[in-house]
């Protein structure tokens, strides 16, 4: 089910596997701001959406039966974009 959820999510997503991780947690990163109230500099909204990508790729690992050494791309491709934008506000280079 796991599997099936995840498939029907990233054919909605454009691009491919890794585009779809990169869409996923901006999406995501977007839903932790909102749900927090903070702004992109804050640090508890980047280790909230850590601890999330973390949960998606070890359930890749246990559901999917994806090798540990295959999750860590796709955590960094799931943390990309909003650590790149987390880097910038705290740079104080992205203004409100």
């Amino acid at each position: 089910m796991y599997g099936r959820i995840k498939s029907v999510v990233f054919d909605l997503l454009p691009g491919g596997t890794e585009a779809g991780q990169i869409y996923l947690g901006l999406l995501l990163f977007a839903l932790v701001l909102v749900a927090l109230r903070r702004g992109l500099s804050d640090l508890a909204a980047i280790a909230v959406l850590l601890l999330l990508g973390l949960g998606l790729e070890v359930a890749d690992v246990m559901f999917l039966g994806q090798s540990a050494r295959g999750a860590l791309p796709d955590l960094f491709h799931f943390m990309l974009a909003p650590a790149f934008l987390f880097g910038l506000a705290r740079a104080r280079l992205l203004r409100p």
